[in-house]
């Protein structure tokens, strides 16, 4: 909390003109006071003691929903077991394949780097998530499927959120899954690709529940890699499952992923003019009211107007302005990405 405190008030020591740096001092001081706001009702527990508490809930909540009794150890380690110790994952899943012969001297289980673990909340999730994919492994034939695309975004619904939701509470199931698929703003093809995936898994709870992907779990991953398939071409209805339990809860969750925008990133300087702008404003009472700086403040108009068109300006008005509409719902965010 002090160090907090402490940049709270470094990044509110902004003297002269307010250009993009300046700009994204002032909106990171904004977020920190919320982020303080937050801490001061939440507690948050060390790391390893609420991996292992929860990973007791855990093992409790998957025997009741019938998921399973048979469950792996995890891991707190330096480095992923060879040959994958050169990979930089937060965490990994390994089990027994005979058609691995370099994973036969790995002890099956959940990995987690030790360097990668964050706040105790994230560890959880990760473990969730890994866990399904080991459920979905006792259920599969070993034939040398690769567990990706769909089943990603199975363990991150079922796991990660749905598991997660019951240890933790559902909101911060949302938050941290959206932190972790849908803000960062560069382009990360597998990033990209685990995001598509838990869409479609949501798309996935729309059609047949959260029961019926558990149940779909329970028929192993070469039924699931069936199940892909047909929603790649968007028949979900033709997916052969038993279907059952939809939540008010996830029903929340899956609207949102579904909804969220991705890709409505400005830069800092844009971002702090549009929570300026009024409608008729002229740029030169604009510049002059909030003490901005009139090449940062010209370039970002350009940037509202031409780069995503949310704004207009002619002969120097705002004449449309539609950035509360996305600015209110926290639709829009900021970032240095040239």
């Amino acid at each position: 909390m002090k160090k907090i405190n402490s940049l709270i008030k470094d990044y509110k020591n902004n003297k002269g003109v307010v250009d993009n740096e300046k700009a994204q001092r002032i909106l990171l001081s904004r977020d920190l006071e919320k982020i303080r706001d937050t801490l001061k009702n939440v507690n948050i527990p060390k790391p390893m003691d609420d991996l292992k508490t929860n990973y007791a809930k855990l093992k409790k909540i998957c025997k009741k929903l019938g998921l399973t009794d048979n469950f792996p150890e995890y891991f707190i380690v330096d480095t992923f077991p060879k040959p994958y110790h050169k990979m930089n994952w937060l965490c990994a899943f390994f089990d027994k394949d005979e058609e691995e012969e370099e994973d036969d001297d790995i002890t099956p289980g959940i990995y987690l780097r030790k360097d990668k673990i964050m706040q105790s909340f994230a560890i959880t999730k990760n473990l969730c998530h890994e866990l399904i994919h080991i459920i979905i492994n006792q259920y599969t034939k070993k034939d040398n499927t690769i567990s990706r695309g769909l089943e990603e975004g199975i363990c991150d619904f079922v796991g990660s959120i749905y598991l997660f939701g019951l240890i933790e509470g559902f909101d911060k199931a949302k938050n941290i899954n959206y932190h972790s698929k849908f803000s960062y703003y560069k382009t990360q093809e597998l990033l990209d690709l685990y995001r598509e995936a838990l869409v479609q898994a949501c798309l996935l709870y729309k059609n047949i529940g959260i029961k019926g992907m558990i149940n779909l779990i329970k028929k192993g991953r070469n039924h699931i890699r069936e199940a892909e398939k047909l929603c790649l071409q968007g028949k979900y209805n033709k997916i052969k499952i038993k279907k059952g339990g939809w939540t008010p809860e996830l029903d929340r969750i899956a609207d949102y992923f579904i909804s969220v925008q991705h890709s409505l990133r400005i830069s800092p300087m844009a971002y702090h003019v549009a929570g300026l702008l009024k409608k008729k404003m002229k740029v030169n009472d604009l510049i002059k009211q909030h003490s901005l700086d009139r090449k940062a403040t010209l370039k970002a108009l350009r940037e509202l107007q031409k780069g995503f068109f949310l704004i207009t300006v002619n002969k120097g008005k705002v004449c449309y302005d539609t950035t509360k509409n996305y600015l209110e719902v926290g639709a829009v965010k900021y970032a240095n990405t040239s």
